[in-house]
């Protein structure tokens, strides 16, 4: 899968990527005032775009499934119920079902300050 410029960043930025015993997935990720994302997306006053949050969770799954390649096929579920802003680290749990042709992702993103920050359900088709 080729990264865009966004995902190449958040890459970059992912830390305690692990696998747990109970087949869930958790990573965090530090949104550095350097990150791309945060370019224009409100000057004075930035914050991590929505479309940066689920780019994060598509590179997560992507991580997760061993590098298969991933097209986003629907969104479920977005709910961003808090800013994420510069030097916030934000905790991304995951869990990741498989079916023959997609994989069904669902992330919880919260912050030593916010709980509950954003809820994404992604289904991913195998490209």
């Amino acid at each position: 899968m080729p990264y865009s410029i966004i995902q190449s960043e958040l890459l970059k930025r992912i830390h305690d990527f692990q696998c747990h015993d109970d087949g869930s997935y958790s990573a965090a990720i530090t949104f550095d005032p350097a990150f791309t994302g945060f370019d224009g997306h409100f000057p004075g006053n930035p914050v991590v775009p929505a479309v940066c949050q689920l780019s994060a969770v598509e590179v997560l799954a992507h991580m997760a499934l061993g590098h298969k390649d991933l097209k986003l096929a629907t969104i479920s579920l977005m709910k961003c119920r808090a800013p994420l802003l510069p030097n916030d680290t934000a905790t991304f749990t995951f869990t990741i079902t498989q079916n023959a042709n997609d994989a069904i992702v669902k992330a919880d993103l919260s912050t030593p300050k916010q709980k509950n920050t954003s809820k994404f359900k992604l289904i991913f088709q195998y490209a």
